[in-house]
């Protein structure tokens, strides 16, 4: 079942409000570190997607806040993603981003083109 917009912010919510003043402090250290670059080299742009045996390019909308990183990846040919990392466990550099023990990335370049090619021949 999908959860409503409001639904996932009811949890988001309750996931800042749980956190401790030792986990706030650590994971504003690491939100100082990467939130600037993973805004400017993600945010409203297109890329890829990718996790396990699916890939597919979209555009990217993120938000981030004190516990992590939402993402809002759109699709043309697929419909809306909706996923996220705790600051802990966001992985980012300029052209990747993804979330350990989570399975997806995001990426500027595609990973597999064949799979790409393949989804067409199956449409």
């Amino acid at each position: 079942m999908a959860l409503t917009d409001e639904q996932r912010e009811e949890f988001y919510e309750k996931a800042r409000s749980d956190l401790s003043h030792s986990e706030r402090s650590e994971l504003d250290g690491i939100r100082k570190k990467f939130e600037e670059m993973i805004l400017r080299n993600f945010h409203m742009k297109e890329m890829w997607f990718q996790e396990r045996h699916l890939q597919w390019k979209g555009i990217v909308k993120i938000r981030t806040d004190e516990w992590g990183v939402r993402v809002r990846f759109e699709s043309e040919n697929h419909r809306t993603l909706f996923l996220s990392g705790r600051w802990d466990v966001i992985l980012a550099s300029p052209n990747h981003l993804g979330a350990q023990y989570c399975g997806w990335t995001i990426t500027s370049e595609c990973l597999y083109p064949e799979w790409e090619s393949a989804l067409h021949e199956e449409e």
